[in-house]
Formats: C-alpha cells, structure tokens, sequence
C-alpha cells in the first residue's frame, strides 16, 4: 500500500487544521504497519517492503513537520519517538524478527495518533483531548528510550 501520489495535500491541511494533519499521518503509517505485519506472516516479501516504504514515508513526513525553533522539549521528545520508528522501520528487512519491530512501531505511534486527534477534536469544538499530549509523549518517550537500551 504505498501512498497514492495524489494523497491528501499536508501542506496545505497544516495551515488548515494542523491536528487533522497529524492524525491522518499517524493514521497512514499505523495502517501500513499494520499491512506490512500480514504480509510478514504471509511471506510477502514485496508487499512488506511496500508497506515499511509507505510508513516511513508518513514517519518521515511527521519528523519533518516538528516545529524544532518553538517546540521546545516537546519538539525533541516527538523527534526522539519519530527517529526510534524510523529506526525500527528500517531494521525490518533485516531483523529475524520484522513483526516485532512493526508492532513496537505501532506501539508507539497510537498513543501519539490518539493524542493528536484529541487535540484536534478539542480545537474543532467536538470534544476534550483523550489524554494530555504531554503526558502520552512522555509515556512514548520513555517506551522508545527503554526499546533504543536493550539493542544497544
């Protein structure tokens, strides 16, 4: 499932509805690990380069769009999780155990999707925040500095 090359226009939404954006990354990289973990089990070799091709693009573009001059530890935090999924991301195709890192990838990207998209519920007026994005961020943060320890 590699991303269409017409997907949705991030720039553009960013300017627009910034969480919205988020989300439907988090979403784009969630969907394909999740894509990439069958093909794993079904020997797909193709399939799952195709998918970890596609989640890293969507990874990528959310490490791009951390504002890193006014995010303050907030910005580094979210650049530590993004770079630990990259990390794992890229292992896959090495690693003797490839759906294992998908689903560390995974793990930590949900707590940040549904953070996002609290966020961006709130400032749409639907609803209050499931969780503190701080709160969820120091959560991930120290899931992808326990993971970054025992491969080291």
């Amino acid at each position: 499932m590699a991303l269409p090359a017409a997907h949705t226009d991030y720039g553009e939404m960013m300017e627009s509805r910034p969480g919205r954006a988020m989300v439907e990354l988090h979403d784009e990289a969630i969907t394909a690990l999740l894509a990439a973990v069958e093909a794993i089990g079904a020997q797909k070799i193709e399939e799952r380069f195709n998918e970890t091709a596609a989640a890293m693009q969507a990874v990528t573009a959310l490490y791009t769009m951390i504002d890193q001059t006014n995010g303050g530890e907030l910005a580094v935090n979210l650049g530590r999780i993004y770079h630990d999924v990259l990390t794992k991301l890229g292992r896959i195709s090495f690693d003797s155990d490839p759906a294992r890192l998908a689903g560390e990838s995974i793990d930590l990207l949900k707590p940040l999707r549904d953070a996002w998209d609290g966020l961006d519920r709130r400032e749409a007026g639907e609803e209050e925040p499931v969780a503190p994005v701080r709160k969820v961020i120091s959560g991930a943060k120290a899931s992808a500095v326990q993971s970054q320890a025992g491969h080291l």
